[in-house]
C-alpha cells in the first residue's frame, strides 16, 4: 500500500447562486493511497450547472461510508470569494486492515444485454475475481480494466464504442469484503 498523501484540487465551473445554495468551486481530498474514488463521487454529486446544498455534502459522506473501506470521512465546507462559492475539503482514513480487504463479487446492474457469465470469465482472465485483494489495483486501473472487459463482451458492436468507462461503485459486503457494482451510470446516493 502506498503511504503517500494525496491532495487534489478540482476546479469546477461556477455560476451565480440562490439563497441557502452554493456552488462548489474547489474540492480538496486528503487521504492515503488513492483519492480517485472520492473524486469520482464528488464530480458526480456536485454539478457545475446547478447549485449544491448541505444534503449534497451529506450524500457524499454517505456514499464514501457505504463503501466500507473508509473508517473516517469528514467533510468541511468553507466559503471562498463570497457566500456563493464554497471549497469542500474531504478528509478520509482507510479502514483498519485495508490491505486484507477482498472483492467479494462483481455485479452488473442496468446492463441486461451483457452476458454475465462471459463478463465474469473475462474479468477472471484479467485477474479480477472473487477474493482478489481490493488494493491489488489502483481504483483507476480497476475501473479501466472492468470497462475494457465490459466493452469486449458487449453484444452490440455498433454501441461498444459508446460504452466508455463503466461506473464502478464499491459497497461493503461483509467483514473486509466489498461488492463491486458495475453500471452504465452513477446509481445515485446511498441510503
Amino acid at each position: 500500500m502506498l503511504k503517500e498523501l494525496f491532495c487534489f484540487l478540482i476546479p469546477l465551473l461556477t455560476i451565480q447562486s440562490t439563497s441557502q445554495m452554493f456552488y462548489v468551486k474547489d474540492v480538496e481530498v486528503v487521504t492515503t493511497y488513492d483519492a480517485r474514488y472520492v473524486l469520482r463521487r464528488t464530480n458526480q454529486i456536485f454539478s457545475s450547472d446547478k447549485p449544491s446544498q448541505q444534503n449534497d455534502i451529506d450524500c457524499l459522506v454517505r456514499e464514501l461510508k457505504a463503501t466500507g473501506i473508509f473508517a473516517d470521512v469528514q467533510a468541511r465546507v468553507t466559503p471562498i470569494q463570497n457566500e456563493t462559492f464554497r471549497k469542500v475539503l474531504i478528509t478520509t482514513k482507510y479502514a483498519p486492515g485495508i490491505n486484507e480487504f477482498t472483492i467479494g463479487e462483481i455485479v452488473l446492474t442496468d446492463l441486461p444485454e451483457v452476458n454475465n457469465a462471459r463478463f465474469q470469465q473475462e474479468l477472471a482472465h484479467r485477474g479480477i475475481k472473487s477474493n482478489t485483494p481490493l488494493l491489488k489495483y489502483s481504483f483507476t486501473k480497476l475501473e479501466e480494466t472492468i470497462s475494457e472487459v465490459l466493452r469486449s463482451v458487449y453484444p452490440n458492436n455498433d454501441e461498444k464504442a459508446a460504452v466508455g468507462l463503466a461506473w464502478v461503485t464499491i459497497r461493503a459486503d461483509g467483514v473486509k469484503r466489498v461488492k463491486v457494482i458495475v453500471s452504465p451510470a452513477y446509481l445515485g446516493c446511498a441510503p
